[in-house]
Order: C-alpha cells, then structure tokens, then sequence
C-alpha cells in the first residue's frame, strides 16, 4: 500500500508491506525518512515474535476513497492479534498509528509490546543520530541528520525506551537474544540506528 493525505498542507507519505510501514517519505516524495515500523510481542522468556517474520497480514482499505489503512497482523500460532489504523495528519507533517493489541488466549494477557522504528533520516541509514528527550511529560526518542528531524511518540505509558546501533545495541537485537529488553541507551550518535519504546 501506499498512503497520504488528501490535503497539500501534509508532506507525508508512506508505503506498507508485509504488515508494516515501510518507508515514510518528507518533505518531499523522493525523501525517505525510515526503513520500517513494527511491533514486537514477547512473553520474556521463550519468544519474541516480529511483524514481518512471525505473524500472518492482512491489510484493508479504511475507506475505499482514503489512502489510509488497516492493518490486522496475527500471531502464527493464534495467540493474539495487532490491528492497526494508519493515516496521515491532513493538517501536519505526522503519520498516526492507533493500535490495538488483542490477546486471544489468557497467557497472551501477560505479553510486552513494543513498538519499533528504524529511521533512515534524508535518504540514509548511515549517520542518522537519535536520542531520548521529554517533552510536555512524554519520552519521546528523536532521529535527525542534514536538517530533517523525526520524533516517535507513543500516547500509552512507557515501561522502557533506547536508541541503539542496528544490529549491535538497538532493541531489535536485544529482544532477540533473550526475550526482554535489558539495554537502555538515550543517544546513539552518527549511525545506523533503530529507536524502541516497550
């Protein structure tokens, strides 16, 4: 999918597939601005399942005359489910993301959920630099480079953040090595980065 908003006072767009947004485009068309979002579930012990590898999609149109979507994403195993809304700010530079995670059975209710973003800032996974601020009471993990600046905001209470290296020190890597997130970093300077609320 493909998605913006019918207004010109919006300078987003994005593109969806395999149950997630993948690029988000500003100012322009041709200016990606991320690689990917996601959400990961985890029980903290046994898995941590991601978007793209470890449930079943489906997408759907909200309405058929918006380019704006739902996205319903299922545990493999029918566990839980993820439905999200996706759509533009008609009045602002911003992508929104209702979210609803659904446990299906009662060990489900336990579950973390975490949302996880991967900026690629002006065109470029390299040399992005993120970083943990508050604003107005909220954490909020900012990814900025060659005067392009993204802030990821979630609205429900935040267990845990980070910012880290793709690969080395960000919370994909974390999650999948044992289940939870241990790492906490508020900078991650000049790189390849990926930024994680739990």
């Amino acid at each position: 999918g493909i998605g913006t908003s019918c207004s010109d006072r919006s300078r987003v767009w994005f593109t969806l597939s395999r149950g997630l947004v993948n690029e988000i485009y500003f100012p322009t068309i041709d200016k990606a601005n991320s690689r990917d979002f996601q959400f990961l579930v985890s029980d903290g012990k046994t898995f941590a399942d991601d978007t793209r590898n470890d449930m079943h999609h489906e997408i759907q149109y909200i309405d058929d005359r918006a380019l704006a979507y739902r996205l319903i994403n299922r545990d493999k195993e029918g566990k839980y489910r993820i439905e999200e809304r996706i759509i533009t700010d008609p009045d602002a530079d911003s992508i929104v993301i209702l979210m609803k995670y659904e446990p299906l059975t009662q060990e489900a209710e336990k579950y973390s959920v975490y949302a996880l973003l991967n900026p690629h800032m002006d065109n470029s996974g390299w040399n992005d630099t993120s970083r943990h601020v508050r604003y107005k009471g909220k954490d909020v993990l900012l990814s900025y480079q060659n005067g392009i600046y993204s802030a990821f905001i979630v609205s429900c209470p935040v267990t845990n953040f980070s910012c880290g290296f793709v690969g080395r020190s960000d919370g994909y890597t974390d999650l999948k090595d044992n289940y939870r997130m241990d790492w906490r970093y508020t900078e991650a300077r000049s790189g390849n980065t990926a930024l994680i609320f739990e």
